[in-house]
């Protein structure tokens, strides 16, 4: 078999596409992502998912409590995590627009390790990183990520780890890298 994107998750022909195909790429289309990109083609071969799905990473990008470069870095660390190379690419430019200084992200590209970052990346990386290969974070993380971004900051990082490991998964199963 191959394994190609096409063969994989071949993209949905909107003229041919469900009705709540085309409502859902047109959503997509007519938000602040302009357009049905990476994870969202194979999504739209299950659009009730694609649209849930889309929510939440809308509110996260676009809403959330979490300064932008403190979240783009998180998203670089589940990126890279997962060795996304979409999520890399599309990310790593978005990190430095925010603010992340490229040593930052030249260091999260080379898997450096969190003590070497500056603060606060380094809490950021530190407390992903925890979340990311135990599924829980420490009690003195925790803390000192509470202390500094509050309950909602908390949750919303998790969340961003949640959320972006699966949209990694999308893509790396669906072969997408760029």
């Amino acid at each position: 078999m191959n394994d190609s994107p096409s063969s994989r998750f071949p993209e949905v022909d909107l003229d041919t596409a469900t009705a709540l195909q085309r409502e859902v790429a047109e959503e997509i289309r007519s938000g602040p992502r302009k357009a049905v990109i990476g994870p969202f083609i194979p999504l739209l071969h299950a659009p009730e998912l694609a649209r849930r799905i889309q929510r939440v990473g809308e509110y996260l990008r676009f809403e959330s409590s979490l300064p932008k470069d403190v979240l783009e870095c998180a998203i670089l660390t589940v990126a890279r995590r997962w060795r996304s190379g979409f999520e890399w690419k599309i990310h790593s430019e978005l990190a430095l627009k925010a603010g992340v200084p490229a040593e930052v992200v030249d260091g999260l590209a080379g898997d450096a390790a969190a003590p070497s970052l500056p603060k606060p990346y380094r809490e950021v990386v530190d407390f992903c990183r925890a979340a990311l290969d135990t599924g829980d974070v420490g009690d003195p993380r925790f803390g000192e990520m509470r202390e500094r971004r509050g309950e909602q900051g908390v949750l919303e990082l998790l969340t961003v780890c949640g959320y972006y490991s699966t949209l990694a998964m999308y893509l790396n199963t669906a072969r997408i890298t760029e």
